[in-house]
């Protein structure tokens, strides 16, 4: 805007001195009659035009700022609403986050899986060595070392178990164990 009331009055200055210098360097017409100024209605015209063109662009530059503060104020509008609309959920959110914070205090829980069955599942076998050498005994394909007065206690599974006491039996021998009893295993001299 600056701008253009800038070259507005430079024009206005220029056509002021057109109008001045032309006053000053009139011609006499061969009649011997007044000086008449050369051309001074075309140079009015010519500033007119300018003065209608300037006036024609500064009307156009404000309503391209009034347009733009329109533009924005509806803008800014439309985010305060949105703003606005977006507290209200917050508040919303926040409400039933109180209201399940609740509920998780004062809820019982109840579980959907019915009662541990409290029944073992495993069994032990106790291996006592005495025995004056020392012995390997296999319980169900794995071998334990046993010196001479060692006891040791192996988990198995509840049920069958195999055992063989290498050296001094012949072959594997096949017992029971219930859920959570202990079998003995006793290697001792013949006799």
């Amino acid at each position: 805007m600056i701008r253009t009331w800038t070259s507005f009055s430079l024009i206005v200055s220029l056509a002021a001195l057109l109008v001045v210098g032309t006053a000053n360097g009139q011609n006499t017409s061969d009649s011997g009659a007044k000086p008449v100024p050369r051309s001074v209605a075309d140079q009015l015209q010519q500033i007119q035009a300018s003065i209608d063109k300037l006036h024609a662009q500064f009307d156009d530059g404000l309503r391209a700022v009034n347009g733009n503060i329109l533009n924005t104020d509806i803008k800014a509008e439309r985010a305060l609403r949105r703003i606005a609309d977006l507290e209200q959920e917050i508040a919303a959110l926040h409400g039933q986050m109180d209201q399940l914070q609740q509920r998780l205090r004062t809820a019982n829980s109840i579980s959907a899986y019915g009662p541990l069955d409290s029944t073992p599942r495993s069994s032990r076998v106790r291996l006592v060595n005495e025995y004056v050498l020392d012995v390997a005994v296999v319980v169900n394909g794995v071998s334990y070392h046993l010196r001479p007065s060692d006891q040791r206690t192996v988990d198995v599974p509840a049920g069958t178990f195999s055992y063989e006491v290498l050296n001094l039996q012949q072959g594997p021998q096949t017992r029971t164990v219930a859920p959570g009893n202990t079998f003995t295993i006793t290697v001792h001299p013949l006799g």
